[in-house]
């Protein structure tokens, strides 16, 4: 067992062989860059309530399922500032204490199951995160003051007990389960899985959410909890969730079939729809399998941004072909 009960300070990286015993770092530790990377391949590293910073690229571990660091005592921060620094675990880590982890425009990478029950999450800045399974009281990516602070949140299973944040350029194909979930993207949020009470989401060139139940409601009643915020540069492409249009998409829909007046059926499809069985409007009826719309055929083509094909529709004041060459809506009679 090796400890270091006070400061450290090094010109260069510190290693440490497979077979090293337990390390202990008590006081806070600062690595210059040298010549040589902190590569701690011991089965234990503890880190005591401290502030460790580091100009070069720090690993703990080799072994993501065996290998353990604990956080004991305190808050612990872990900061690089070096050009081209990974920060990577690739061992467990435990610890009931706040975590902050700092690696500028370099990488972070979690690799093994990282579980600090009370403790809370905070990664302010990286360039690529790459997680396996993250369990804290709160998990917090990314800075409200800088939307790129992160710019990848590439993949992780991320758990809170209750508030998830994630601000990045690039959300991917990551799952969130918190009481209260925000994901905010400059770029996209593509293929995330979310289970929340709440959910508020942002992305420039699109939104696809998977699996996602928001306030208990899923498949497509899902959006009716979403909270969506403007993108910071205009909407572009697709919003869904589920499958269903929400957001930008949602509303160009509703607009259009607004004016669509079924033969001897109903008024509007704002209206709600008809059958016990249909709990909302007969445009929230598309896309839920749950709903029973018999009267009014839709056929939607969930990966295009094409309007429906409408069939059995006369629209009133025009001609089917004056609606149809306006609005790009087929109308079949």
């Amino acid at each position: 067992m090796t400890e270091f009960d006070s400061t450290l300070e090094t010109q260069s990286g510190i290693t440490s062989a497979n077979t090293a015993g337990a390390i202990t770092f008590r006081g806070d530790v600062t690595i210059a860059a040298g010549d040589t990377a902190t590569t701690l391949l011991n089965a234990i590293t503890n880190l005591d309530g401290l502030t460790f910073t580091s100009a070069g690229d720090v690993t703990f571990g080799n072994d993501a399922a065996a290998d353990q660091v604990n956080l004991t005592t305190a808050a612990v921060t872990i900061t690089l500032n070096g050009v081209g620094s990974d920060l990577t675990f690739t061992s467990l880590v435990d610890g009931a204490q706040d975590l902050t982890l700092a690696a500028a425009d370099d990488n972070i990478q979690l690799a093994g199951t990282m579980n600090l029950t009370t403790g809370n999450l905070t990664i302010s800045n990286a360039s690529v995160i790459d997680a396996a399974s993250v369990t804290a009281a709160t998990i917090t990516i990314g800075s409200p003051s800088s939307a790129l602070a992160v710019d990848t949140v590439n993949t992780g299973a991320f758990t809170s007990t209750t508030t998830t944040t994630i601000e990045a350029n690039t959300v991917r194909a990551i799952s969130v389960n918190a009481t209260s979930a925000s994901i905010l993207a400059v770029d996209r949020i593509i293929n995330a899985s979310v289970t929340s009470d709440t959910l508020t989401v942002r992305g420039g060139r699109g939104v696809l959410l998977i699996n996602t139940t928001i306030g208990g409601a899923t498949g497509g009643s899902a959006f009716r909890n979403l909270n969506y915020l403007k993108p910071y540069d205009g909407v572009r492409f697709q919003y869904r969730v589920n499958g269903m249009p929400f957001g930008p998409e949602h509303n160009a829909i509703a607009n259009i079939t607004s004016n669509l007046i079924p033969i001897n059926v109903i008024s509007n499809l704002s209206q709600p729809a008809i059958g016990a069985d249909n709990s909302g409007s007969i445009l929230d009826q598309i896309g839920n399998p749950s709903g029973r719309f018999q009267p009014i055929p839709f056929f939607f083509d969930f990966n295009s941004l094409d309007f429906p094909m409408v069939t059995g529709f006369k629209q009133a004041g025009k001609t089917d072909r004056d609606r149809q060459n306006e609005m790009q809506i087929e109308v079949v009679n």
